[in-house]
């Protein structure tokens, strides 16, 4: 199969970067490490290359009832100019893609949708119009049109107003979560207060050629290129979900881990009592988080052991991975790897939901052998992220 390449791929190269099959695309992992890639981003800044993913724009008077049905978040309630993170649900409540959704106008969204999902979300937003029969709807497919760059660390906000001078006062004002339309070089630059690494920071949206203008610009700045691997350590230590591992079509917001997304609204979105009643009463499983205690690195599939306990109740203080059995397997690591700011492996799973918010002692099969692990609570690292409110 061909790949998919972005219009920066020629500077990543001249920067010598290892580069890597990722839905679909030629995408750059690493520059130099994804350590020092990684630690570049939680104490100064860095910048990444996400033009692989894609952008839809849903308008027209349907708009609103449209998106309302297909997602567990509230639509109507969101201001112009106000970005809302969401899901895209399946008719059984199960993840089709997580999404953030831009309010462009009292009736136009614009949907930034994972790579791997493009062709996907766009094929069943067409399905979902034509069965609903939306006559007053309109949908866009703006992925060829866009690059994508993501600006993000503590410094962020300095470097971006260094490169926007005339905007420092708007770039200060942002709030989270929020965006505009500015004027640069003579072309429309859509900014936003947004990222996926739990730092501080901005995603840029604009033409190809203007894209890799600006990287360079933000390269000459002395801020530090970053590839995919700095960007899952970074989104796995805040916590975030990625498609394909935390999220999953068969697998609902709630027992995904991002089921404050579940909303009570009136609209009767896709699996709505399903869902309220999952986050109201607790789905059976749920993602969990862990650290290691043994030294060892986890990964995808990793199956995961534990004593099962009553809620109230604490498990043995001590798990002896050779009284482990077959029979003690509770569940498979999602995601996992090794976290440079805490220097130890971190991972998620999906366990019995009783698991969750405690500090309980579990194992991870590794090559054979069992290492222990700790359940843990909320994100692994808390970043700058969210300080503009």
């Amino acid at each position: 199969m061909t790949l998919k390449r972005t219009y920066l791929l020629e500077e990543h190269k001249k920067l010598k970067a290892r580069l890597v099959p990722f839905a679909g695309w030629e995408m750059p992992v690493q520059y130099t490490s994804i350590i020092e890639e990684h630690l570049a981003v939680r104490n100064h800044v860095g910048i990444f290359d996400v033009s692989h993913m894609g952008e839809i724009q849903v308008k027209g008077k349907d708009a609103i009832s449209f998106l309302e049905q297909l997602t567990p978040n509230t639509i109507e309630d969101q201001k112009i100019y106000q970005i809302r993170y969401n899901a895209i649900l399946n008719h059984d409540g199960g993840v089709k893609d997580d999404v953030t959704i831009f309010r462009e106008s009292n009736d136009s969204f614009f949907i930034i949708v994972n790579a791997s999902n493009v062709d996907k979300i766009w094929q069943y937003l067409n399905e979902e119009k034509s069965h609903q029969g939306r006559k007053e709807l309109e949908l866009i497919n703006q992925s060829d049109e866009y690059s994508m760059l993501a600006i993000q660390g503590p410094e962020a906000e300095n470097i971006t107003i260094e490169i926007f001078k005339d905007y420092a006062n708007f770039i200060k004002e942002l709030k989270y979560y929020y965006f505009s339309d500015i004027q640069y070089h003579n072309e429309i630059v859509r900014i936003s207060r947004t990222g996926y690494t739990g730092e501080d920071g901005f995603e840029i949206l604009c033409n190809h050629k203007l894209a890799i203008h600006l990287w360079n610009e933000f390269i000459n700045h002395k801020v530090i290129p970053c590839g995919l691997g700095a960007r899952d350590s970074l989104r796995l230590e805040a916590m975030y979900p990625l498609y394909g591992h935390e999220l999953k079509e068969d697998r609902t917001p709630v027992e995904s881990g991002i089921g404050w997304i579940v909303k009570e609204k009136d609209v009767n979105y896709y699996a709505k009592e399903k869902l309220l009643n999952q986050k109201k009463n607790n789905p059976e499983k749920i993602i969990v988080p862990f650290v290691m205690i043994d030294k060892g690195i986890p990964r995808e599939g990793y199956k995961v052991y534990g004593k099962e306990f009553t809620e109230g109740f604490s498990s043995p203080p001590c798990l002896l991975p050779e009284m482990l059995t077959e029979l003690d397997i509770i569940g498979e690591v999602q995601s996992g790897l090794y976290s440079p700011s805490l220097k130890t492996g971190i991972g998620t799973a999906f366990l019995p939901f009783n698991f969750k918010n405690t500090e309980n002692e579990i194992c991870i099969e590794i090559r054979d052998k069992m290492f222990k692990a700790k359940v843990h609570k909320g994100a692994f690292v808390k970043g700058t992220a969210g300080k503009k409110k």
